[in-house]
């Protein structure tokens, strides 16, 4: 159902047609308003297209965006009938009317197919969370058996031996889930040049001292400026990838730290320059103009749409930086360099165990989080109860013992998970049927929706 922000535009604009330019405006208007409320929502979320939530607010306002594009089209067939009526189908107005009315049947296929690809969306997180539970029942069942066994062999341990296993244990864990995290967005923001982009990564610790989570995360964040600026995914990706690594050559040149590098090159996307002074570049709009004119743009910059503001500052930004470019390859070897590159290879080193370490640590940290958050909610009684019973098991011997009675508890928290994610399950699946709904609504079109005959004329894509 549209919402009452859409109900009230269509009603607002009706169907009168000696207003009909007006109207289409107001439609236009409304559709925008409709696209803004929800990126500004998005916005609060870490990622919406990961959650039932922001899948379910993206397939409402599509919706809503919908229900007016439909409204636009009712208004142009009546403009475009009335126009026939008068003058007939040739009539240059007439023309122009079926031109709009094509456009506009366009627009709404494209939202169609938003919504058919977030429904889709929807499906992967139910059957992603049906795996989630199979997997901490599965783990609570062995974390069940294995606890006694590790509170008996922690007596031949040490703390001297636990406490550093347990440290690099959670270091390999941190950027094993910074390399998911930056994969899962590169993915987001490239979408089918996903493959592409993380080829080019692969050696990135060698070819420009950085790990692939660093690699990832500089990279979506260059594509995601680009794609946002008008730019297609494919020339976002080749920007991006040869920004990342002019950052590298830059910080080298320069001998400053390569966040400060990566962070002066997003000046080509904001137009901002005096971050790009540190490195011996002035960005100043008459130097634009000046190199546009020299380099022979078709356009003045002040014509110059968004995009092509970018790709003139990008190339200004590459002719400016000649003597730093490859840098990085020239002096590798030397000393300073390397201290550079030694915590990006420890970075990718932790990050290379993330395949093993991964599916055994999430649940359990999980679980644990959930754990504190019930313990936080416990009377004070019950607390103090709790703390003395902890301190009296920790002075009985080694710390590993603590650890195995610990496992022993997690795999009952791990049942507890297991029920909880069944709970999540069931919320997600109403989700999913709310927004499985929306789409088979917006699929009943009325017959008097169906798009008149247009005169035969090539249109652009």
């Amino acid at each position: 159902m549209p919402s009452d922000y859409a109900n009230e535009l269509m009603a607002k604009v009706g169907l009168d047609t000696t207003e009909w330019k007006k109207g289409i405006t107001d439609l236009n208007a409304g559709i925008k308003k409709i696209e803004t409320s929800f990126q500004a929502s998005a916005a609060l979320m870490d990622d919406w297209s990961g959650s039932s939530e922001g899948l379910g607010k993206r397939i409402d306002s599509l919706n809503d965006k919908l229900e007016l594009q439909k409204k636009k089209l009712d208004i142009l067939r009546k403009a475009y009938e009335d126009e026939v009526a008068q003058n007939g189908a040739a009539s240059e107005a007439a023309k122009s009317l079926a031109k709009k009315m094509y456009y506009a049947q366009s627009e709404i296929q494209r939202t169609r197919d938003s919504i058919e690809k977030y429904g889709k969306s929807l499906d992967d997180v139910t059957n992603k969370t049906k795996a989630q539970i199979k997997k901490a029942e599965e783990l609570g069942k062995k974390l069940d058996k294995v606890g006694s066994k590790i509170s008996k062999a922690g007596k031949a341990l040490t703390v001297g031996v636990t406490a550093p296993v347990v440290a690099a244990g959670a270091a390999i864990y941190k950027y094993s889930s910074d390399l998911t995290e930056a994969e899962n967005k590169t993915e987001v923001v490239f979408g089918n040049m996903t493959q592409y982009v993380k080829d080019w990564a692969k050696d990135s610790l060698n070819n420009f001292g950085m790990a692939r989570s660093t690699a990832y995360d500089a990279v979506a964040l260059y594509g995601n400026m680009a794609t946002s600026m008008g730019l297609s995914r494919k020339q976002a990706a080749d920007m991006s990838m040869s920004l990342v690594e002019l950052s590298a050559d830059l910080s080298s040149f320069q001998n400053k730290p390569i966040a400060q590098s990566q962070n002066a090159l997003k000046s080509i996307f904001t137009g901002e320059t005096e971050t790009l002074k540190e490195f011996g570049i002035v960005m100043t709009e008459t130097e634009l103009k000046a190199y546009a004119m020299s380099e022979g743009f078709e356009k003045s910059y002040s014509e110059m749409s968004q995009a092509e503001k970018v790709q003139l500052r990008y190339q200004f930004v590459l002719d400016r930086s000649a003597n730093a470019i490859g840098d990085y390859a020239r002096t590798n070897d030397e000393a300073a360099a390397q201290m550079k590159k030694l915590p990006e290879a420890l970075k990718e080193l932790a990050s290379s165990f993330r395949d093993n370490v991964e599916p055994s640590i999430t649940p359990i940290v999980t679980a644990l989080n959930n754990a504190i958050v019930s313990f936080g909610k416990l009377g004070d009684g019950t607390k103090n109860l709790i703390v003395r019973t902890s301190l009296a098991i920790a002075a009985l011997g080694p710390l590993v013992t603590v650890i195995g009675k610990g496992v022993t508890a997690a795999g009952k928290l791990q049942k507890a998970y297991a029920f909880l994610l069944t709970k999540l399950k069931l919320k997600t699946k109403a989700t999913v049927e709310d927004g499985l709904s929306g789409i088979t609504r917006i699929r009943a079109i009325p017959e008097a929706r169906k798009r008149i005959p247009l005169p035969k004329q090539n249109y652009p894509n």
